[in-house]
């Protein structure tokens, strides 16, 4: 199975990752917005969650990780509901954890759990990502999911062309089970980059409006029993759907759109500080870019 992904290119996936992303719990990311509500903000950024998830398992198998570290990279995001982290905001949910709450209920769906099982591979064993060390580390260090999601933000808001996400990502290594950089040039490259992503897309002001502002239209519709909770397991389409069929919803939503094409004013939000130090390659010692001398 062969896709012209944003980031990497033409890329392949064979045997058993090619049975896990044609289940169905899969196939329901494509209809998932990574970014929530931001589409609506800028058209062009269209980034699925299922886009990212076949990104995160290709950099892991890049990296030489294992079919069922990539299967996890398949599946880390799997139980992201409609509009992503746009659940979290409605719900008032201040650790952003939604999605990995309900994790189980996918893994054991149908469908899935009967391609792991014919793996030998327990659903359950996916419940928790930081077991697989290139999928997921702590900050400030690297892992696969932190690097997919930034290069693919960012080659999509054309901060970074696709040429750099894919010469940095031949710069990475995998050095006693840990991502680093093999230069101090593509580590704060990474940094560099990181930052503004945090500073100037996650925190642009039409981002955070736009998705604080259809969280707001997503709690009027529960109020008024227009959807359940339980829709939000569905994907996007389905939200968007009912949305457009509601004169109430609809007219809410052509106010958000009227109003993005105005200045919105800044967000007084004040986001949680994200700061990555990439282990990097220097004089044959694996330090952190911050001790690097010249960094």
């Amino acid at each position: 199975m062969n896709i012209i992904d944003s980031v990497y290119g033409e890329i392949e996936f064979t045997g058993s990752t090619v049975q896990v992303i044609h289940s169905q719990p899969m196939q329901r990311l494509k209809n998932i917005h990574q970014n929530g509500a931001i589409f609506l903000a800028y058209p062009t950024i269209q980034t699925s969650r299922f886009d990212h998830s076949l990104g995160v398992c290709h950099l892991i198998k890049t990296l030489g990780g294992s079919e069922k570290e990539q299967i996890a990279g398949l599946l880390h995001d799997v139980s992201h509901t409609a509009f992503s982290h746009v659940i979290d905001y409605v719900l008032e949910n201040i650790h952003e954890d939604f999605h990995e709450e309900n994790k189980l209920r996918f893994l054991l769906n149908e469908d899935l759990s009967k391609i792991l099982y014919s793996l030998e591979l327990n659903p359950k064993e996916f419940l928790d990502d930081d077991k697989f060390y290139l999928l997921e580390a702590k900050l400030p260090i690297l892992c696969a999911d932190r690097i997919d999601y930034t290069l693919r933000d960012l080659v999509a808001w054309g901060k970074i062309s696709q040429q750099e996400a894919q010469e940095f990502v031949r710069s990475l290594r995998v050095v006693e089970g840990k991502i680093v950089v093999e230069s101090i040039y593509w580590g704060q490259w990474f940094q560099n980059n990181y930052e503004y992503l945090n500073n100037h897309f996650f925190s642009n002001c039409k981002n955070v409006f736009v998705n604080l502002e259809f969280a707001k239209l997503l709690k009027k519709g529960l109020s008024m029993n227009l959807f359940q909770i339980e829709d939000f397991f569905k994907d996007d389409n389905f939200i968007m759907n009912r949305i457009s069929k509601h004169t109430v919803l609809r007219k809410h939503l052509d106010e958000i759109k009227n109003k993005l094409k105005t200045n919105v004013a800044p967000s007084s939000i004040k986001f949680k500080e994200r700061i990555i130090d990439p282990l990097i390659i220097n004089n044959g010692k694996v330090i952190p870019l911050s001790k690097c001398v010249g960094s």
